[in-house]
């Protein structure tokens, strides 16, 4: 495997699947699995939506910035990367030096349908009504969808289950390898 492969890091906005969608790749792949959100939750004894609302999102983006960083040390890898570490101008190229960057792209109706059944509260989008929900998340994605479209490879997850979606992903690696 060529070397920008062994470290793939699965990117996308929040409920797009991409720790379901990474932990099945790095399966079919015979990569170890990790995701930044769970490694924080693991070190820092809270969540990410906790340490959010306690200690401001500033805080976070520097704990989550300082662990994917650690995670990025390791070898023959997957990781799910947080929903919002994209959204920074120098992600995006950094992840590019260091392996291959897989964008989950997903419609913001369907975005919103799997946020709000969702189990774990979401700061960024909050609470209230459907109707307010949705509008965040259109927000917040069009603010972002910029960065997450420097990614690599990219691939529409917005209809697809995640064993489609990882049989696409690697057809688009294998397509990617062939051309590096």
């Amino acid at each position: 495997m060529p070397k920008k492969l062994n470290k793939i890091f699965i990117v996308g906005f929040m409920c797009s699947g991409k720790t379901t969608i990474g932990r099945l790749l790095a399966e079919r792949l015979n990569l170890k699995f990790k995701d930044s959100d769970a490694e924080i939750e693991e070190i820092y004894r809270k969540s990410p939506s906790d340490i959010i609302k306690k200690q401001g999102l500033g805080y976070f983006r520097k704990i989550e910035e300082k662990t994917v960083k650690e995670l990025i040390k390791d070898q023959n890898i997957v990781i799910a990367m947080g929903g919002g570490i994209m959204a920074s101008k120098k992600w995006p190229e950094y992840l590019r030096n260091k392996g291959l960057s897989v964008y989950l792209s997903c419609a913001a109706h369907e975005l919103k349908k799997r946020l709000l059944k969702a189990k774990n509260a979401r700061p960024l989008i909050g609470g209230g009504n459907s109707k307010k929900v949705g509008e965040r998340i259109k927000k917040l994605l069009a603010k972002r969808r910029r960065y997450y479209r420097k990614a690599d490879l990219k691939l529409s997850v917005t209809k697809l289950s995640p064993v489609k979606a990882v049989k696409k992903i690697k057809k688009l690696i294998n397509s990617y390898a062939k051309e590096i």
